[in-house]
């Protein structure tokens, strides 16, 4: 698949309330483990992605076969066209930070679906509008600690009956309205790492976007309005 570079304008990170200050005064960024993002998504009836932290999956269309130990061609089988086979592997580790993006694609809109906002209903919003440069700083941090990051956009891709080799910044297709960057690193045992980077106020602001539709000013891009998707109200902040 041919790259095609993107521009971030801004990213939303949805915090846990009782951490959402440290994050916004301190830059406390807390990147818990892939097995724990892995378990979250399990729990989490609103999310409930259950491909988080897969190795390999088969979408559809699946038959499950058993026979008995040491032969190949006695099988008898189980189950046909079954859905969401899933390998992991217990012993891959690796820590996760996802980002709500916001691209700039020309136009003088954005909208944030009501889908995301449900699924964090429970937490605070945080709008930061130096993308670029938090990142950085934030990669800095992590190879301070010895790691290696990674970033990059997620990959939404359309369910298959063929066995897919996956990775952390993959998901489905059902899920592409959270439109995620992902920063990733590995690592040898599962373990949460926080990464202190310093007060963001200068670049970072929390938003309550059920309540105010947002204008992102900018010398290099149109201006752009950030509102809730069918939200049509005029009350710009």
């Amino acid at each position: 698949m041919p790259k095609s570079t993107v521009t971030v304008r801004a990213f939303i990170k949805a915090i846990d309330k009782d951490y959402f200050d440290a994050f916004l005064n301190c830059g406390e960024i807390c990147m818990n483990s892939l097995k724990t993002f892995r378990d979250f998504e399990m729990k989490n009836e609103a999310i409930g992605d259950k491909y988080e932290g897969a190795n390999y999956a088969i979408c559809e269309g699946a038959t499950i076969s058993i026979g008995p130990p040491g032969t190949t061609n006695q099988f008898e089988t189980l189950s046909e066209n079954v859905k969401d086979v899933l390998f992991f592997n217990n012993e891959i580790f690796g820590n996760i930070l996802s980002l709500n993006t916001i691209i700039y694609d020309g136009k003088d809109i954005h909208n944030i679906p009501q889908k995301f906002l449900q699924e964090f209903n429970n937490h605070r919003f945080c709008l930061i509008t130096a993308p670029n440069y938090f990142i950085e700083k934030l990669k800095d941090a992590i190879l301070s600690k010895g790691f290696k990051p990674e970033v990059r956009p997620v990959h939404y891709f359309a369910p298959t009956e063929k066995l897919i080799a996956l990775n952390p910044f993959m998901k489905r297709e059902n899920y592409n309205y959270q439109n995620e960057t992902r920063v990733y690193f590995k690592n040898i045992i599962d373990e949460r790492h926080i990464f202190k980077i310093g007060s963001i106020h200068e670049y970072a602001i929390e938003i309550f976007p059920k309540q105010h539709i947002y204008k992102l000013t900018s010398s290099r891009y149109n201006d752009l309005i950030i509102k809730v998707e069918n939200n049509l109200t005029d009350n710009f902040k």
